[in-house]
């Protein structure tokens, strides 16, 4: 196991923290996620009030735990409050009704957590998760053992090459890529994703957080993105001024008859075929 270094434990800690659980138990508004385990503990348990429901995994630091928080708490990734969550849902259950599987590619997994929230919410998907840091990627393997999650260590590309993770000094959760031929990192397609692990399945949501990579992932004719209903992205131009990282998405998607909202750091993007199709 990882060596823990989040919040150390102290009596003050831990009081803050019971008085959070303590404002969620008499909130009108407490959120779909308690946080059963102190942010102390490296093996975190959060439950899901309305259907029961823990999702176990570890945490290494503040900046996993923030992470933790962004998912489970804030619920970034939430899709039942968008005003066309009936036809992403349709989406998913015609693809069942069809005898295949929903296919969701989280690119960008981190440690894994943001699959394991679609695993739950999706629990009939097959969920492909990309991340390209060994350490990172060791943590995102021991979260999502026994799910139907498949981790796939290598970095998310316009073409299949080499090339090396960077650390840019941001912390785990903000480790970005770049091509180099001599590199120890494999980069994948989206293609091949599908090719790999596609088999028996349907493309219904994708989500990508790379890191400002998405100017290289959209460099190339990208007909993948509009096979997917729902699409999550988040873009980093706040991130990287001046380069205009967003460019080629924006690009590639103009032409496409889909709907695009933006909700905090990312942007949903569904398409406006009939979901049955």
């Amino acid at each position: 196991m990882p060596e823990f270094k989040g919040p150390k434990f102290s009596a003050s800690r831990l009081a803050k923290w019971l008085g959070r659980r303590l404002e969620q138990t008499v909130s009108t508004r407490p959120g779909t996620y308690v946080f059963e385990t102190p942010p102390f503990i490296a093996r975190q348990t959060v439950r899901n009030r309305k259907t029961g429901a823990r999702t176990r995994f570890l945490i290494r630091s503040k900046n996993d735990l923030s992470i933790a928080k962004q998912i489970f708490a804030s619920e970034d990734y939430r899709v039942d409050r968008l005003a066309r969550f009936a036809d992403i849902r349709a989406r998913y259950e015609a693809i069942l009704a069809s005898g295949q599987v929903p296919l969701i590619v989280d690119c960008g997994g981190n440690i894994g957590l943001s699959s394991l929230y679609f695993s739950e919410h999706f629990p009939e998907a097959r969920i492909v998760v990309v991340e390209p840091d060994d350490a990172n990627f060791a943590v995102l393997s021991d979260n999502c053992r026994g799910r139907n999650i498949i981790p796939v260590q290598a970095g998310i590309s316009s073409e299949s090459r080499r090339g090396r993770v960077v650390d840019v000094g941001r912390g785990s959760a903000a480790f970005q890529v770049e091509a180099d031929p001599e590199g120890d990192l494999a980069f994948v397609t989206v293609p091949e994703i599908l090719s790999t692990h596609g088999a028996g399945a349907a493309p219904f949501l994708i989500k990508i957080d790379i890191e400002g990579f998405e100017q290289d992932l959209f460099s190339k004719p990208s007909p993948w993105f509009d096979d997917f209903y729902l699409a999550i992205i988040e873009l980093h131009d706040w991130m990287m001024p001046g380069q205009a990282r967003s460019g080629n998405f924006l690009k590639a998607v103009a032409p496409l008859n889909r709907d695009f909202l933006h909700i905090n750091e990312n942007i949903f993007s569904i398409s406006n075929r009939r979901p049955a199709a």
